[in-house]
């Protein structure tokens, strides 16, 4: 059969989007491979490595199970795996189902969020009309600047907090406002049990945020998260020797016990947690690691339904909405020219706000959660009535 088949030739700009596009695939793929694996690696049993509800993360179950005879599990680090045991947990190696002494309720916890002025709209509000009211009595917002219409709603300068500190994302700022976070739990540790940090684009479903730290002893050393990286991190100290140490990052909450914030104290104290900052050059989140997990020496407890906007939101199974502790959301730039939005991928037969005006997806997963709540009540009212399934 005689077929005339014409071709258009494309135009640059048409051949740069292309290119631009599959090289977004294959970056898409590339880390796909790495983090959740091929088909190919078949089953992995518990000694080797846990996969979380979305597999972006890789958690030993036993202190540091690795294969070690997987290139993608090496570790180019000049300790050895055995050396790693110490600096690692994650719940499932934990044998008893609840180790806490006696109840726990969120009036024992210190969550103090990290912010600055300029987010206080942008992201502080949808915590405030999402989560805060369930956790309010202990939450502290921690910042850089005065707001009189926020402070209302905290107490200015007692949960309301201006720090003075810069609002650069440089790590002296970050390392002052944590100085003021630690110095402000420290003269309240009698009334709370844990010191817990989180950032302000960060969702933290209380109930099961609870729930958790119910399985930990207050009394005991414990240093709560997950960290943001799928290997243990490695810094210069003192610009001189390298060192490892696991941390936990702040986008998905974090949280120290007690017993192991007293611990801190003669590290951390009056002005001494700037100073670890600076010997290690590197600013909040790892710095607690630095301290906890280095200089201390008490391992990281990594809980995969922790996520911070650093993992990929749109691999958690919407089946499993109801077992997350902690969701995040941002974007991913996987090039030049395109830029993909970091959120939540919520079925159709959830009911849902739109995309447009609830981009992060955080007025829609509480409302799946909570949906006879006063806060998704208030939220309809403003966003308009979700629609049936």
């Amino acid at each position: 059969m005689d077929m005339n088949i014409k071709y258009r030739k494309m135009s640059p700009s048409v051949v740069k989007s292309l290119v631009s596009l599959l090289v977004c695939l294959a970056l898409l793929k590339a880390a796909n491979l790495l983090f959740y694996g091929s088909s190919e690696d078949g089953p992995r049993d518990q000694a080797r490595v846990l996969r979380c509800s979305q597999p972006w993360h890789i958690f030993p179950t036993r202190a540091y199970g690795v294969d070690k005879d997987s290139p993608r599990y090496k570790l180019n680090l000049s300790i050895g795996v055995n050396q790693l045991n110490k600096y690692l947990y994650s719940r499932e190696q934990l044998a008893a189902p609840n180790l806490a002494a006696g109840s726990l309720y969120i009036e024992d916890v210190f969550l103090a969020i990290k912010s600055t002025h300029n987010n206080h709209w942008s992201r502080i509000q949808l915590l405030l009309e999402t989560w805060v009211p369930m956790a309010k009595t202990s939450v502290y917002i921690l910042t850089d600047g005065d707001d009189p219409s926020l402070a209302a709603n905290f107490g200015n300068g007692s949960r309301y907090v201006n720090t003075k500190c810069g609002a650069s994302h440089k790590d002296k700022d970050l390392m002052c406002k944590l100085q003021v976070m630690y110095d402000l739990y420290m003269s309240k540790i009698e009334q709370y049990k844990w010191f817990c940090s989180v950032d302000d684009d960060t969702y933290i479903n209380i109930p099961n945020f609870v729930k958790m730290l119910r399985e930990y002893d207050h009394d005991k050393d414990w240093y709560i998260g997950k960290p943001s990286l799928n290997h243990i991190y490695s810094v210069k100290e003192y610009q001189k020797k390298r060192i490892s140490y696991w941390f936990a990052t702040g986008g998905a909450a974090l949280c120290i016990s007690r017993a192991l914030a007293k611990r801190m104290m003669p590290l951390c104290g009056n002005g001494e947690f700037i100073k670890r900052g600076e010997a290690i050059n590197n600013p909040d989140d790892t710095a607690i690691g630095y301290v906890c997990n280095y200089l201390l020496g008490v391992p990281l407890t990594s809980i995969p339904e922790m996520h911070s906007h650093l993992e990929p939101m749109w691999q958690i199974d919407p089946l499993d909405y109801h077992k997350q502790i902690s969701i995040s959301w941002g974007e991913v730039v996987a090039s030049k020219v395109i830029i993909i939005p970091n959120r939540l991928l919520i079925r159709d037969e959830i009911p849902q706000f739109p995309v447009s005006i609830d981009p992060t997806r955080a007025y829609t997963f509480h409302c799946h959660l909570f949906p006879k709540s006063d806060s998704c009540r208030k939220i309809q009212d403003r966003l308009g009535a979700l629609p049936d399934a």
